[in-house]
């Protein structure tokens, strides 16, 4: 497939976006996979863990994912040299980070902070309920989530995540999702707002010890990242 074509729209240092739109079949993303070099065919392909990341939310988590139209792989003898996943675009969506820069350079009516909780409570919801079935996405941050219609959220870009089994990993997958959303939190939201999303993701209105450590735990982290990147 020729990657040419189409309109950029994310590249990163291993992997490019791109949207193509085929009249009258509609608009779709594909998002190839770049191993400069090379993959050994053992090692899981990132276009079809993408795949079956977007099944297992969908059909275990009962969360919505793109739709996936085609995927694939190019490999050589001993090795891969990319992969490819084509999705479906969904219609009338922006990303959260996107909507809530739109947001804040506009004045806040209650209609907008209406609708502001209800996309946070409809994110935590979404959150709770991917972690409570052992799946972690492991780059869960606002961009990565995308709003469609100010209602129906729907998660990307998932194939750094999966299932994961025994307590020490899921408490490490954990700490992932909810730092990577936290990077994003402290900018976006008040104290009272973030406050209020940690005790509905615990489904508690009293955050307990245990609680209160995982808290401290992701400020922790946030500290060790952002001050790595500045």
């Amino acid at each position: 497939m020729n990657c040419a074509l189409g309109e950029p729209v994310s590249s990163g240092s291993s992997s490019q976006t791109r949207r193509i739109m085929l009249p009258p079949h509609g608009d779709f993303y594909l998002k190839r996979y770049h191993y400069s070099e090379g993959r050994l065919r053992i090692r899981p392909d990132k276009a079809q863990r993408e795949v079956r990341n977007y099944s297992y939310l969908r059909q275990v988590c009962g969360i919505p994912v793109p739709d996936v139209v085609c995927f694939g792989a190019r490999s050589g003898v001993w090795a891969r040299r990319d992969g490819f996943v084509m999705t479906r675009r969904i219609p009338e969506s922006l990303s959260l980070e996107a909507l809530a820069s739109q947001k804040r350079a506009r004045p806040h009516d209650e209609a907008d902070r209406a609708a502001r909780r209800q996309l946070l409570n409809e994110a935590c919801t979404i959150v709770r309920r991917m972690h409570a079935q052992h799946f972690y996405h492991l780059d869960l941050q606002w961009r990565n989530i995308l709003v469609q219609d100010m209602r129906r959220l729907y998660l990307i870009d998932s194939w750094r995540g999966g299932p994961r089994w025994g307590p020490v990993f899921q408490a490490h997958g954990r700490l992932r999702d909810l730092s990577s959303l936290a990077k994003e939190a402290v900018i976006r939201m008040t104290l009272s707002e973030r406050v209020r999303w940690l005790r509905t993701y615990f489904q508690t209105r009293r955050l307990t010890r245990e609680q209160r450590m995982i808290i401290r735990a992701i400020e922790r982290d946030r500290l060790l990242k952002d001050n790595s990147t500045r």
